[in-house]
């Protein structure tokens, strides 16, 4: 029996918040802009990472940017 070697995700990961993990509905999902990365990293000291790959968040949601933002 063939099995694929090809590694998918599982779940649909732009349904989760990069920074908080939870599931955040369609209204209030934003894209990880060149300001998220900034206020990531200045917040947490670590770079938003894994960006060039499928499997990892691309969004993130309205209030972790805001709190990001104060």
């Amino acid at each position: 029996m063939a099995t694929s070697s090809r590694r998918r995700c599982l779940n649909e990961t732009n349904v989760f918040c990069y920074i908080c993990g939870e599931y955040t509905s369609q209204h209030s999902r934003k894209t990880i802009s060149d300001f998220v990365k900034r206020a990531y990293l200045a917040y947490f000291k670590v770079m938003l990472v894994d960006q060039d790959k499928p499997c990892a968040s691309h969004i993130v949601c309205k209030p972790c940017v805001e709190h990001l933002r104060q």
